[in-house]
């Protein structure tokens, strides 16, 4: 790695099971004394055994997000520009609930008004964080399907959503991903409390990076984005393009992808509030469960 611009975008419908990706980093010294330096949870050894949710330490005030997270696996070391936590208790479906809680615009929103720069655990604890909600199972779900892509999350999936792993179980294509993502918005803001004009406010005034990508951004037939040549020639000449024109090999898989019409683009707005319609109803009817119960 030459620098923090040498890096290329990871083809996850091309993905292997058994992925790893690189690292330019690597522990030196000891590697006991580097082992025994690891704190250890109360019921299950070393942090470092277990699944963790992570995030980038220094808030992104000018990207597309101000809050990064992500579940990294067992075995797995970090920087101190990252910071990590592990699941209180055995059970890891608290770890996917905040990374779904993580992702979403809402939580991205009180992170980028509080202006902090520096993201501690101390400033994440004072984040909303909602408890054994109704919508949690759902929220769940999603953030499996976005996270656990390879073997290595195996565990993580099955222990959560008890069933079997499988990649075809999992969002890959940039269509399925952002559609998820839109969901977790939407229900993230129904367990914060927030309607859906709030959320939308939010979305328009606050995220004017994201807002543009979404302006610009176009899917084909099949979910996939139009890589940036061929929507600019679409752009220019619609539908007359020609296969070759459509035709685009990805940098880092070297797999070689036609892209159908009809390209479409997306609406976030509209589909943040279909997607809270669904979920809001969703919630009255578990509601209406409990009561019976």
């Amino acid at each position: 790695m030459k620098n923090n611009l040498d890096w290329t975008e990871l083809d996850l419908e091309a993905l292997p099971a058994d992925f790893i990706p690189r690292t330019s980093y690597q522990p030196v010294g000891n590697p006991l004394e580097y082992e025994k330096a690891y704190p250890e949870t109360s019921y299950s050894g070393k942090k470092r055994e277990q699944f963790r949710l992570a995030w980038r330490r220094m808030a992104s005030v000018t990207g597309q997000r101000t809050l990064h997270a992500t579940v990294i696996p067992p075995g797995t070391s970090h920087l101190f520009t990252l910071r990590s936590v592990s699941s209180e208790i055995e059970d890891q479906s608290r770890t996917l609930e905040l990374l779904g809680i993580f992702s979403s615009i809402p939580s991205d929103y009180f992170v980028k008004t509080s202006a902090v720069a520096d993201l501690t655990e101390s400033f994440i604890k004072c984040l909303p964080m909602a408890q054994e909600h109704l919508l949690a199972p759902d929220l769940i779900l999603r953030a499996a399907r976005l996270i656990c892509l390879t073997e290595t999350y195996r565990c993580l999936w099955e222990s959560t959503i008890r069933e079997p792993w499988s990649p075809a179980k999992t969002y890959r294509n940039s269509g399925s991903r952002r559609a998820a993502l839109v969901e977790i918005d939407a229900l993230v803001a129904l367990m914060f409390g927030l309607n859906a004009d709030e959320l939308c406010t939010i979305y328009r005034t606050q995220f004017p990076v994201l807002r543009g990508y979404e302006l610009n951004d176009l899917y084909d037939s099949n979910g996939r984005k139009v890589p940036g040549e061929i929507n600019k020639l679409y752009r220019q000449r619609g539908e007359t393009l020609s296969v070759d024109e459509r035709t685009w090999t990805h940098p880092q898989s070297k797999v070689e992808y036609v892209f159908e019409f009809p390209f479409q683009s997306f609406d976030r707005e509209e589909d943040m509030r279909k997607a809270y319609t669904h979920f809001e109803q969703l919630l009255a009817d578990k509601q209406a469960e409990e009561l019976v119960k």
